[in-house]
């Protein structure tokens, strides 16, 4: 079947001389965040709860940990938004839930809504925290507060703190090399530069999406400082640039 095709959005990337992407930008984690939630499903003990803490809501991420919240009464989810009219369309889009809390992270103060609610996390609750918040600073806050804690823990758009001299190492950067006049094809590795983070966990993966959202990937990282994460099952459709060497 041809994909119908968007011509406005072919209008505008000519005009501008930039390529069209074929997904989403802000959600190119999707895959990586479902086999990260699905891996500690399996890794549950008998009558253990797996928590999961969102930072930013209102994408793919939103709709993916609700999906899995309803399928598993042994999850609870609590979402973090610092932009009210984020939050209203959040609370509009999905029915209210006891096990799910929306949070309102007002005046940036995302310190301290999280440390509220790590308060609360009984110490044999398994975590999973997903950090794709804004502005980027909140989400080297977050990183901080909770590497040691979560189980796992994820960051959208990783390879920013890099290339920015913020967290993790960077290589060699990531080369812009669209592969066609209109459309930017899928990526290539030798494209896309190297990172390291081991500053900020023992465990780790950089992936990327083989269709992109920017040429940047987006990639995600996927870490752990509790948890060996080599038998997460992850899609087939993705590039594993980097990784941990334990």
């Amino acid at each position: 079947m041809f994909r119908k095709i968007n011509y406005k959005h072919l209008f505008f990337a000519l005009l501008k001389k930039q390529p069209l992407y074929k997904v989403d930008g802000n959600s190119t984690h999707e895959e990586f965040l479902k086999s990260s939630i699905s891996f500690l499903l399996d890794s549950l003990l008998y009558s253990q709860e797996l928590w999961l803490l969102e930072f930013g809501t209102g994408g793919k991420s939103s709709i993916l940990m609700r999906e899995f919240l309803e399928k598993h009464t042994e999850i609870k989810l609590y979402s973090f938004e610092s932009n009210i009219e984020w939050l209203e369309k959040h609370k509009a889009a999905f029915p209210i839930n006891s096990r799910h809390k929306l949070i309102h992270v007002e005046n940036g103060d995302w310190s301290g809504e999280t440390q509220t609610v790590l308060k609360e996390i009984p110490d044999n609750v398994m975590l999973l925290s997903f950090i794709d918040s804004h502005p980027w600073n909140s989400r080297v806050i977050i990183l901080e507060i909770l590497r040691h804690r979560s189980d796992i823990f994820l960051v959208h758009d990783c390879d920013y703190f890099p290339h920015n001299n913020i967290f993790g190492i960077e290589l060699d950067p990531i080369q812009f090399k669209p592969t066609g006049r209109i459309r930017y094809g899928k990526l290539k590795p030798q494209h896309l530069g190297e990172r390291r983070y081991e500053d900020v966990a023992k465990y780790w993966m950089e992936l990327f999406p083989i269709e992109p959202g920017y040429f940047t990937g987006p990639p995600t990282l996927i870490a752990s400082n509790r948890l060996n994460l080599s038998d997460i099952i992850l899609p087939k459709n993705s590039i594993t640039q980097s990784k941990s060497k334990d």
